[in-house]
């Protein structure tokens, strides 16, 4: 929480969803914050987004052995898709 009060760039490395399958990329957090800045980066094993003031979330790169479709799929915020969105930019 320390670290998140200074911070100006928060990005979030995390697995795109649980051991059970479900999203971790939700609209809302149902869990107890520490720390309720939002992120500006969130890098899973399939994707990366980049949140832009006013616009939100935007999909920019999508991981080797995923399609949009894929992503669409098991994510629960919403987001926009780059124009211009990078396929097997990583992975």
């Amino acid at each position: 929480m320390d670290l998140l009060a200074g911070a100006r760039t928060v990005n979030v490395l995390t697995e795109h969803c649980s051991k059970g399958g479900t999203t971790k990329l939700v609209d809302r957090c149902t869990y107890p914050l520490t720390g309720a800045a939002e992120a500006d980066v969130v890098l899973t094993e399939r994707a990366l987004f980049r949140r832009y003031p006013g616009r939100g979330f935007v999909l920019e790169e999508v991981a080797r052995g995923y399609t949009l479709d894929d992503i669409a799929a098991c994510t629960d915020m919403a987001y926009a898709v780059r124009a211009d969105v990078k396929m097997e930019a990583f992975g």
